[in-house]
């Protein structure tokens, strides 16, 4: 059995080592991408932004990815418009929902219409991009 002394400092040196992993991956993440950041690193955050739409290519250069993930396009607009909810299933299709009724004007018209749709996106030449629609029956 080990003596309680030895116990704890085992668990001091765990906690120090994860510490020092957790600011090496901190620092490793703060240097490794060009946004700028306070003098505690925490990137700032521009609270008047350009309000003009951009294409998903330009918006994707704005959304930071940490170390060892990557991010892909594989459906927009017109293919997709106003989704809420996005599933995948175990062949790699996408289920969307889609709710085009919320909030088309400040007095809230048409928000009780029954036209949100559900559709089920594939990508058929496996390129990684979704390429066909299918409308699935819903009542919303």
């Amino acid at each position: 059995m080990m003596n309680k002394n030895y116990k704890k400092l085992l668990a001091v040196v765990c906690v120090a080592a994860m510490a020092v992993y957790a600011c090496k991956s901190v620092q490793k993440y703060v240097t490794q991408y060009p946004v700028e950041r306070d003098a505690a690193g925490k990137i700032k955050v521009n609270m008047t932004p350009d309000p003009t739409p951009k294409s998903p290519e330009e918006e994707m250069k704005h959304i930071y990815m940490p170390p060892g993930y990557h991010l892909q396009l594989v459906a927009s607009e017109p293919m997709v418009s106003q989704p809420v909810a996005i599933a995948w299933d175990g062949d790699g299709r996408m289920y969307v929902a889609e709710l085009n009724t919320y909030m088309l004007d400040v007095k809230g018209t048409g928000e009780r219409d029954a036209t949100c749709k559900i559709k089920l996106l594939e990508d058929t030449n496996g390129d990684g991009i979704m390429d066909k629609v299918l409308f699935l029956p819903t009542t919303c």
